[in-house]
């Protein structure tokens, strides 16, 4: 199995993600692609901004409850990410076993760090 390479991401790359929200606005995960773009570039801020009005738009979306919930831990707001990781164990349920498996690992990792936070 081959390894990807994880682009950092550049302006011209968070530009195509800017315009394919634009032209896509109905397309929850090219939202969640640009706010985590802008949090891989360091705009955390804007980020959280981008999430959360996505969030709003597509509030059923996991993926985006997921990617905010990061956001928000990364900027220390450790409650209202963690009530987010909560709203994502709840609509984790509804998804196939499979990816919802996935969703709650990947989850609980974090959730750790979190707890290992508040020592």
């Amino acid at each position: 199995m081959a390894i990807k390479a994880v682009r950092q991401p550049d302006e011209a790359f968070i530009e195509t993600l800017r315009k394919r929200v634009q032209t896509s606005p109905g397309d929850a995960d090219s939202h969640r692609q640009l706010g985590l773009g802008l949090f891989g570039t360091g705009e955390v801020e804007q980020a959280q901004e981008i999430l959360e009005a996505a969030q709003a738009r597509f509030p059923n979306n996991v993926e985006l409850h997921y990617a905010l919930a990061i956001v928000l831990k990364r900027r220390g707001d450790l409650e209202r990410a963690r009530d987010l990781f909560h709203q994502v164990a709840a609509l984790a349920e509804s998804l196939p076993h499979e990816i919802r498996y996935s969703m709650l690992a990947r989850m609980s990792v974090v959730q750790a760090e979190i707890l290992e936070t508040n020592r």
